[in-house]
């Protein structure tokens, strides 16, 4: 599994991730909203404290056996998320 980095090398394309703010949840760059966001979106909507994470990390691999995409049940950008095994969206 990789290390923390710190979040300024984190990518701003989309692509989920871990991210460390107080605690982990699994996050993403808005392009349309230039800021993170956590996938729950406690920080995206109407929310005034702003998500700042300082750390982040790539999805680890799912255990063996795992499907090759999984649905996470959120909508982004009007489509539906799923996460493949290697942590990268598809759509």
């Amino acid at each position: 599994m990789s290390e923390w980095q710190t979040i300024e090398t984190a990518p701003k394309d989309g692509d989920i991730f871990l991210a460390w703010e107080r605690g982990v949840s699994m996050a993403f760059w808005s392009v349309e909203f230039k800021k993170w966001s956590d996938c729950a979106e406690q920080h995206f909507y109407g929310d005034d404290s702003e998500f700042k994470p300082t750390h982040w990390m790539p999805l680890p691999k799912p255990p063996g056996g795992a499907p090759p995409a999984i649905d996470t049940g959120l909508t982004l950008r009007g489509k539906r998320l799923l996460v493949e095994s290697d942590g990268d969206k598809v759509e």
